[in-house]
């Protein structure tokens, strides 16, 4: 395939995300041509849009997440030979969805069942939640009281850390088990 022919499949192109990636590289990473050929570029960034699938906005920074996608493809291909199809790897799935989207048509959404079962919005809730509720330190099982019968609370899990960890540098709680807890109840001990 020679450049005129390669400069041409962006004209044919009807994937608005392989005409982007073919633009960029005529236009910035000739480079890749000059390295790999015509031939392999393309099937890179068949590849690559073929995986994305549709999308329904292409920002630039978009256009260099799968730019660097075409050249880990080229990389994988130089190593397995012509013949063989580079296929991304989870992680690449990964950083594919990251810079492009996850729309309904994408290739990585077909590929993960029809739903991204990673979460990181409620992760992130969670582990909020976590690091500023209510907490509370247990001593050998039992929750540390005040006078009163009222257990010690802190606000957020780094502030009990710091309480603990200056009471087992207490000589007289060394060999102590101490452990951090959002529950304010002592557990219950089992019936004779």
């Amino acid at each position: 395939m020679r450049l005129f022919e390669f400069t041409q499949t962006l004209a044919e192109s009807d994937s608005p995300v392989a005409s982007a990636i073919t633009r960029r590289i005529l236009v910035q990473r000739t480079d890749l041509l000059s390295k790999y050929g015509p031939a392999l570029v393309t099937q890179a960034i068949d590849d690559v849009a073929d995986f994305v699938g549709d999308t329904e906005e292409i920002g630039s920074s978009d256009v260099s997440g799968w730019i660097k996608q075409v050249e880990q493809s080229l990389a994988g291909m130089g190593q397995q030979g012509v013949g063989e199809s580079s296929k991304p790897d989870a992680y690449q799935r990964d950083e594919i969805n990251a810079t492009s989207g996850f729309g309904k048509n994408s290739y990585a959404y077909q590929q993960d069942g029809g739903a991204n079962d990673e979460d990181h919005e409620s992760d992130r809730r969670r582990e909020q939640q976590v690091q500023s509720g209510t907490w509370y330190i247990r001593l050998n099982g039992k929750l540390i009281r005040d006078k009163q019968g009222n257990p010690y609370s802190f606000n957020g899990k780094a502030a009990a850390n710091k309480a603990a960890l200056t009471m087992q540098a207490k000589l007289f709680n060394q060999g102590k088990e101490f452990m951090l807890t959002t529950n304010p109840n002592d557990k219950q001990q089992g019936m004779e």
